[in-house]
């Protein structure tokens, strides 16, 4: 067993591969990640697991990420769970102004290191690294 500082764990939510290895290696050194390549299985991992916060892609077959965020947002277990967006779409960044929630971001795809870094570190309350 690791000893070390409990880091903060992140669940990503993509049904593509390899969008999950690259947020993989973008935050494998400074957190513990799980992975979900649907909603479904998103929201067991979630009940299990109680994330610091979820990277949700919005376009995956079965059950989009808005339908996720609205089912984890409903729960007062998890209502609290920061989400970020992630899309390729620019259209749909308008479809989150409806959501008007606090703890709900995006980002937008191809995913740049340093925005993902920044907007989950402002969310989860953690000061860049020195």
């Amino acid at each position: 067993m690791n000893n070390q500082h409990q880091k903060p764990r992140i669940l990503i939510v993509d049904d593509i591969v390899v969008n999950l290895k690259l947020l993989r290696q973008i935050l494998r050194d400074d957190y513990l990640i799980s992975f979900a390549s649907s909603g479904p299985k998103a929201l067991e991992i979630i009940a299990m697991q109680q994330p610091d916060l979820i990277l949700l892609d919005i376009m995956m077959p079965e059950m989009d990420g808005f339908e996720v965020c609205q089912r984890i947002k409903a729960n007062p277990v998890t209502s609290e769970i920061p989400i970020i967006f992630i899309t390729a779409n620019e259209d749909v960044v308008d479809s989150l102004k409806d959501f008007d929630q606090t703890g709900i971001d995006y980002i937008l795809k191809p995913v740049e290191a340093a925005i993902v870094l920044e907007k989950i570190q402002r969310f989860l309350g953690l000061s860049a690294k020195e």
